[in-house]
């Protein structure tokens, strides 16, 4: 009741920048409620609020929002135009974290499996300067090559997002960028190399299962790789339960 009492003040006075902020914490509200369609609506309208604010920042930072609430109700369509229009809003008026707009608008056309357009997103948003669009980018990145058939690129890409987690000491990226090394290798048919990487993994990695599965399974690749069938069934038998 207070936050639609602010807005209708806001909107009778023409504050067209406090009306944008009225509905950015309205939004906030509906997302803790999990009300994803109502999330989206007051975003948008926020959005609409910050353009006729002339404020190119309140407008990105709405779309944004109004994006990552459709992506909770599955509308593929309002994702991609807020998150589009949010990027060239932000790429035209210099917005501050352009860069992790096409990071995350890029890991979700993966997961789409529209790795064309995917591609082209991450590898604008690799070249950052800013450690968290150009980390979570080169990661996805990653993953795209591969399954675009460019396991050499993909390499390229794995190689130099372990050196700067290697000189940054930032272990949890580290393991990220060793675990692309590894199945690039496998997909460039270099199964030993892999098996070094991969060793390396479960020296320095993390402790949670499902990372362990994972890394388990590129052993087995590899292995299988190697013609070391009989020791690739073994960890198979051992990690299927867990997959089920």
């Amino acid at each position: 009741n207070y936050l639609e009492t602010a807005r209708d003040l806001a909107d009778e006075v023409n504050d067209f920048t406090g009306l944008s902020h009225c509905y950015h914490l309205m939004g906030g509200m509906h997302a803790r409620l999990k009300q994803w369609d109502k999330c989206v609506a007051v975003h948008e309208a926020g959005a609409d609020a910050g353009k006729r604010s002339f404020r190119a920042d309140l407008e990105v930072d709405h779309l944004a929002f109004a994006a990552r609430a459709a992506i909770h109700l599955g509308d593929v369509a309002a994702v991609r135009r807020n998150f589009e229009l949010a990027i060239t809003l932000g790429s035209e008026n210099s917005y501050w974290n352009v860069d992790g707009l096409r990071a995350e608008y890029g890991r979700f056309l993966r997961k789409q499996g529209d790795m064309v357009s995917a591609r082209k997103y991450l590898e604008a948003a690799s070249a950052s300067e800013l450690e968290m669009p150009y980390a979570m980018a080169s990661a996805e990145l990653i993953s795209v090559l591969l399954g675009s058939g460019d396991a050499s690129g993909a390499l390229t890409v794995a190689r130099e997002l372990h050196s700067y987690a290697s000189y940054g000491e930032i272990d949890h990226l580290k393991n990220k960028a060793s675990y692309g090394i590894a199945k690039a290798l496998i997909s460039l048919g270099q199964y030993d190399a892999a098996l070094k990487e991969i060793d390396e993994l479960v020296e320095n990695g993390e402790s949670s299962l499902k990372h362990k599965v994972r890394v388990d399974l590129l052993r087995a690749e590899a292995l299988m790789g190697l013609d070391r069938d009989s020791e690739a069934l073994t960890i198979f038998a051992r990690a299927l339960p867990l997959l089920s």
